[in-house]
């Protein structure tokens, strides 16, 4: 955690800016259901730069506290039939309704994931893994074969 900006709030990571809320405002397909705030993706686009501005408070929030708003948590859970019998429940499929809002944020984050993700291709997939597992072996390794030539040396 570091400390933000002389405000005493500590941060668990860095902000989000302006452009990644706009990136992850701007594909919002037309159409799409709003979740349980009724909120929709047309009106949260439509909203422009205070909303915008908005969001990018309260995602910031999140990312300085770990706390999301208790609206933004909540989904509603609709079935949608499928072919066939409607009286088997396997006929049925399940998707939730997220709120635009909280979809605006969830975005940004998985952008970062994916940036980061890139970021970490050109190196080995143990490196990913392991990486600072394999560091604390080696520094343990290579400090067991300078004691034991120490001891050659002092015994010699």
């Amino acid at each position: 955690m570091q400390a933000v900006g002389g405000l005493g709030v500590m941060s668990r990571g860095p902000h989000a800016r302006l452009c990644q809320i706009i990136e992850a405002v701007s594909p919002v397909k037309p159409g799409k259901s709003p979740g349980i705030d009724n909120i929709t993706g047309e009106l949260v686009q439509a909203g422009g730069e205070a909303t915008t501005d908005m969001l990018l408070f309260i995602c910031n929030k999140i990312l300085q506290t770990g706390v999301w708003p208790k609206p933004w948590t909540q989904s509603q859970v609709i079935t949608l039939p499928k072919k066939g019998n409607l009286k088997l429940c396997q006929n049925y499929r399940t998707i939730s309704l997220i709120g635009h809002p909280s979809k605006v944020m969830l975005k940004v984050i998985l952008n970062r994931l994916r940036l980061k993700r890139s970021l970490r291709r050109n190196k080995l997939a143990s490196d990913q893994v392991a990486g600072p597992l394999n560091k604390f072996v080696l520094l343990e390794y290579s400090w067991k074969i300078s004691s034991t030539n120490m001891s050659f040396i002092m015994s010699s």
